[in-house]
Formats: C-alpha cells, structure tokens, sequence
C-alpha cells in the first residue's frame, strides 16, 4: 500500500470522494436519491421552479462539503493530538 502522504501529494487520497460508495447501504441511498431527483424534475414544467431546485441543490451541496471539512479538520486535529500525546508519553516513560 503506498504512504498515506505519497497518495496525499499524488491526488489518490479522496475520502470526501469515495466513502460514500464503498459502503453498499450508501450506495442505495444515493441511488434513491437520485431517483427521486429524476422524477422531481421530470414533473417541474417551468423555468423559474427548476433554476430555484438548482440553486437549492447547490446550497445543499456547499453546506454539506463545509460540513464534511470541518468534520474532516477536527478529525485530523483530535488525531494529531492524540499522537502528540502518544509521542510525550513515550518520552516520558524513556527518559526514567
């Protein structure tokens, strides 16, 4: 398996990408999802109430990826420090 921060650099590494359709229960709400956004628009007939589901679906979009990278950053940060602890620890318990 390659290093995480090989993957990272080399644009291999997409969890906000992937994750969803790893998991097969996933994948079958983003199918009935899709779905149901099909037969939503097949019955909008005007212009103005299809542009206002775009912008809908944007702003939904935007709060979710912002949502999922703040998500992300406390991960990271609540991982970070848990090694950090790990890391004084062992210098702690090396040095006596």
């Amino acid at each position: 398996m390659e290093p995480a921060l090989n993957a990272l650099w080399h644009g291999k590494l997409r969890p906000s990408e992937s994750f969803l359709l790893r998991n097969p229960e996933n994948q079958k709400l983003v199918d009935a999802w899709s779905k149901l956004r099909k037969e939503l628009e097949s019955r909008i007939t005007d212009e103005e109430t299809r542009r206002l589901l775009h912008e809908l679906e944007t702003a939904e979009m935007n709060l979710s990826e912002a949502s999922e990278i703040a998500a992300f950053r406390a991960g990271y940060a609540l991982g970070a420090a848990m090694t950090e602890d790990v890391a004084r620890e062992r210098a702690v318990m090396s040095s006596t």
